[in-house]
């Protein structure tokens, strides 16, 4: 047992160290284009304001358009958009499989649709913002929700990859109270930790902890226990260094879609690394623009040296007092650039900002009197130039989930 906590530790510091100069990248998104998700090298309070660099709000609100495109047209729990097939063509002519897998197609939607709606729109903003993102599809023992689904931070994943690049170990870093471990591990934790934490009565203590799921390649096909299982599943205390559960699971729980994977490289990219430059830049000229506008409404003033009775007062009404026998009186300094030039950068940069996400893409250009064939031929030119992108998402991502939740459902006769 502890050679394969060693073996997993070790994994994990590997993952940990690929993954180093992305949280740096990831960090800057979070300060300009996604301010509330958990930060990778600062940690934020609870209720901190986040917003601090953030004086344009077009990467924002791109962000959302493009997460909306993608849902509707991909999702959407308004039509049907999941098709169920097998392999052997001879079969899928066959009425009574038609019927079955039709049949499966919508209940396995349905489920889908009602439970894992909210969470794969917090995958999408990550997907499309980070570049990659994380779901997990947990087996629940309620008949009406077989099944729960969790956004996690993409913070706390880390993840290795096989000969095929395919993420064959996923971990997960997360802390959790004494009590809070206490109750989700109902009586295994460690011996030594729980005479800690007894003995100085400090619950609230955070304990660190690391879940790991990797493909099990030694496993034997005649045994259906948990430790011969496809996917095997260990519970550490980082604390002690032990494994504090150990199970399995027939499917990977832990659903990671990348946008896009530049070889050699095991974590994911996304459109917005490819915006950031002009994110950063349109936020900077803007906070000029609003320095240049107060300076335009209030502007430095050159005063005559002794010429006023009393400092000189800009509030309105004041009255100043000019005690000056030449004349000489306090003048605006005119120190503003060309505003208009300075608008019209900006405005290019917007929509520079929003075509790197693929706005003008996803949102469909409806003209009058279209007919719903040609909306739908419309959507579907938009969608062909997305194909790359959307072919790994379905990858990864969409046959991922069909294949975990259809195998629970399965499981439980549903």
């Amino acid at each position: 047992m502890d050679n394969i906590v060693e073996q997993l530790h070790r994994k994990f510091n590997v993952a940990k160290e690929n993954r180093r100069n992305f949280d740096i990248m990831w960090q800057d998104i979070t300060d300009y284009v996604l301010p509330y998700r958990p930060g990778f090298t600062v940690r934020h309070m609870p209720g901190e304001e986040r917003m601090e660099k953030i004086f344009d709000p077009t990467a924002l609100d791109a962000i959302e358009v493009a997460v909306s495109g993608i849902y509707s047209n991909s999702v959407n729990p308004s039509t049907r958009w999941l098709h169920l097939r097998i392999k052997d063509a001879n079969l899928m002519k066959d009425d009574m499989v038609k019927r079955w897998l039709d049949e499966a197609s919508t209940v396995t939607q349905e489920y889908v649709d009602r439970i894992l709606a909210m969470p794969m729109i917090e995958n999408f903003t990550d997907w499309l913002g980070y570049g990659m993102t994380a779901l997990f599809i947990k087996e629940e023992s309620d008949s009406y929700n077989p099944f729960s689904g969790t956004a996690y931070p993409l913070r706390d994943i880390y993840v290795c990859v096989d000969y095929k690049e395919d993420i064959d170990t996923v971990f997960r870093e997360f802390t959790l109270t004494y009590t809070q471990a206490d109750q989700m591990f109902a009586g295994k934790l460690p011996t030594e930790l729980r005479r800690k934490y007894e003995k100085n009565q400090n619950y609230k203590e955070c304990i660190r902890f690391l879940h790991c799921v990797t493909r099990n390649y030694k496993r034997d096909l005649n045994k259906k226990d948990q430790s011969n299982m496809p996917w095997r599943s260990y519970y550490i205390c980082r604390d002690v260094f032990e494994i504090v559960e150990e199970g399995g699971f027939e499917e990977n729980p832990y659903i990671i879609p990348r946008f896009s994977v530049i070889p050699g490289e095991v974590y994911g990219r996304g459109p917005m690394m490819k915006a950031l430059p002009t994110v950063r830049a349109v936020n900077q000229k803007v906070r000029n623009q609003i320095d240049a506008s107060n300076m335009a409404i209030r502007p430095p003033m050159d005063v005559p040296e002794e010429a006023y009775l009393t400092p000189l007062r800009l509030t309105p009404g004041a009255r100043n007092l000019n005690q000056d026998m030449q004349g000489r009186k306090a003048t605006p300094i005119n120190a503003i650039g060309d505003l208009n030039f300075t608008l019209k950068d900006i405005q290019e940069d917007r929509e520079n900002i929003r075509a790197m996400m693929y706005n003008d893409l996803l949102k469909l250009p409806l003209q009058d009197r279209m007919t719903t064939l040609e909306v739908d031929s419309r959507r579907q030119e938009q969608l062909a130039l997305l194909a790359p992108f959307l072919m790994r998402l379905e990858q990864e991502y969409f046959n991922k989930i069909v294949e975990r939740v259809a195998g629970i459902l399965s499981r439980l006769d549903l």
